[in-house]
């Protein structure tokens, strides 16, 4: 029995010293945000307040640039136009197979509703940009905007 119980004190101390380290990946990078509860991260948080009221009073507190954890997901929530212009444009081929957080936006391949371009994994987000890149071109979007006045 105290075999048990001490093989019990170590898992638990060995699980919770591996979650200490997981969220604290933001830590050592720099980079600032709410301080997470070793088992919710900071869900409990959102959950409470909601997404929306939760980002809005991170990115007050701590910047245009902040990381957080849904649950045991590090994420981080860029706010900056010019950051999210490198992310979007210059650097789009580095961010793809982005994470859907909620069961509705997953991809599936025969559900056309999950066919958006923030969330198609792997080729096939890389052929649904090859087809929207020419279309939405600075030219053409004063075109419409021209047509639209």
């Amino acid at each position: 029995m105290e075999v048990f119980i001490a093989l019990l004190c170590i898992a638990v101390v060995l699980s919770l010293a591996w979650r200490w380290k997981q969220t604290s990946v933001f830590q050592k990078l720099g980079i600032p945000g709410p301080k997470p509860s070793l088992i919710f991260g900071n869900i409990l948080e959102l959950y409470k307040k909601g997404p929306v009221k939760c980002h809005e009073e991170w990115v007050k507190k701590y910047g245009r640039v902040l990381g957080y954890y849904y649950g045991m997901k590090p994420v981080l929530l860029v706010t900056d136009p010019y950051l999210l212009k490198d992310i979007f444009i210059k650097d789009f081929n580095k961010f793809i197979n982005r994470e859907s957080f909620t069961p509705i936006h997953r991809y599936e391949p025969k559900n056309p509703k999950s066919q958006s371009v923030l969330i198609l994994p792997g080729q096939a987000w890389k052929d649904v940009r090859s087809i929207l890149t020419p279309t939405f071109t600075v030219a053409k979007m004063k075109q419409v905007i021209y047509c639209c006045r």
